[in-house]
């Protein structure tokens, strides 16, 4: 997996700054897998990402905006803060496996879902099964499969269908979830 921080500075039509931030975290292995997967729009790389001021951390930064250039030193430097501090401690409970797994049972952090997002989950899933962790990976699709509710960018059919694919490419994988209940 790798960690990655953007920053995203654009001049506003009054002439101002604004500086927003993106926390990433991906794996080229994963998004290999993922290309060839159902499900269209959950397949683009990242494991899980998140703005800023949409992290799962406290205190939440604002999207920050800068009437003039003489303030982008002061932006830079609160930016930078951020990323030393919350920014830190989002990616330190993405870092290890137990960190993953549980992050991709919980709802996103977008105030209006309360559904895991799917694109985390199923990056968690894949990135379980390459790194031999097949019985993990099955546990965290088996429970998401006994779901009432799903994200609004998914439905039961497509993560049906994802498991399945899963299933077919992995025999591993197609094995622990046989195994289960």
């Amino acid at each position: 997996m790798t960690s990655t921080v953007d920053a995203h500075i654009e001049r506003h039509r009054d002439g101002g700054l604004r500086l927003e931030g993106t926390a990433r975290i991906g794996s080229p292995a994963v998004e290999e897998v993922l290309r060839d997967m159902p499900g269209d729009g959950l397949s683009y790389g990242d494991i899980n990402r998140g703005r800023f001021d949409l992290l799962d951390v406290s205190p939440k930064p604002l999207v920050m905006s800068i009437d003039f250039d003489a303030g982008l030193d002061v932006a830079v430097a609160q930016y930078m803060s951020f990323v030393r501090g919350p920014v830190r401690e989002w990616f330190a409970k993405r870092s290890t496996f137990p960190a993953l797994l549980q992050s991709a049972r919980e709802p996103t952090i977008a105030p209006w879902e309360t559904n895991p997002d799917p694109t985390l989950l199923r990056g968690t899933v894949v990135l379980c099964v390459l790194d031999g962790r097949v019985e993990d990976a099955a546990a965290l699709m088996r429970w998401y499969l006994q779901r009432d509710q799903f994200h609004r960018w998914d439905s039961l059919e497509y993560a049906c269908a994802f498991d399945d694919a899963m299933r077919k490419r992995f025999t591993g994988y197609d094995a622990a979830r046989s195994n289960q209940p």
